[in-house]
């Protein structure tokens, strides 16, 4: 299963298609810091809490476009060859499965490191600023449910056509772009960019970083529904393996 895996991993991260991917999220997360974030979000310093959620959040619907481009291709004919050398090893349909959810979520987190970077860098080398650590924690939160929704989501609709993870990009853009601007937004940059003018400002000038509580319970709701999807998925036998 292991060596199913990697070589998954890398037959997807060292192709063309995946470093095109790679680079068009580094130039759109290049040009959305340097064009928005670079101002600061809400009054709020460009490397306050509140604006890397903000830019982690505007760059999401690329990357999570990215990965589903990449999980359109399990449905492609050139899969087919793939899966044979797949088969060939000592694993099952279920174990598959995970196999594809494992190599998502590891191009994804390749994807939000990088595009991460582009922040970090900038920081450390104009304003020798350092403490990223406090970027850890809600950066996961503004990421992985998104992330667990919408793949699940992508792999639940491509049993049924593959076509179909094509709709939901544009859905996701729509939502990323237009969507809502309360605790419910799915990728978070929205809600970022408006939530920390209601909040009472600090010594300096801004917010202290906290976490709302809807916000929280609507991130579990799509970390669970995200694992329903899975669940449905993994069971749906009566439909083809992934391919």
């Amino acid at each position: 299963m292991i060596k199913a895996f990697w070589y998954e991993l890398r037959r997807f991260v060292f192709s063309w298609f995946f470093l095109i991917m790679l680079l068009a999220n580094l130039v759109y997360a290049w040009y959305t810091f340097t064009t928005d974030i670079i101002q600061g979000i809400a009054y709020t310093a460009p490397f306050s809490v509140w604006s890397f959620c903000t830019f982690a959040g505007k760059i999401l619907p690329f990357e999570i476009a990215a990965i589903l481009l990449i999980q359109a291709q399990y449905y492609s004919k050139q899969q087919k060859t793939a899966e044979k050398l797949i088969l060939a090893a000592p694993v099952t349909d279920t174990q598959i499965q995970f196999i594809r959810c494992a190599v998502l979520f590891a191009s994804f987190i390749i994807f939000v490191v990088l595009t991460s970077a582009v922040n970090i860098i900038f920081f450390m080398c104009c304003f020798h600023y350092y403490s990223f650590s406090d970027y850890f924690l809600p950066c996961i939160l503004v990421t992985v449910p998104c992330f667990v929704f919408i793949s699940s989501l992508g792999s639940l609709l491509g049993r049924i056509h593959q076509s179909l993870i094509y709709l939901l990009i544009i859905i996701s853009f729509a939502l990323g772009f237009a969507g809502s601007t309360g605790a419910y937004d799915l990728f978070g940059s929205r809600f970022f960019s408006s939530y920390p003018l209601t909040l009472p400002v600090n010594n300096d000038g801004e917010p202290d970083f906290t976490y709302n509580v809807i916000w929280l319970a609507a991130r579990g709701c799509y970390v669970i529904f995200g694992i329903i999807f899975m669940a449905v998925n993994i069971r749906w036998k009566n439909k083809p393996r992934l391919a």
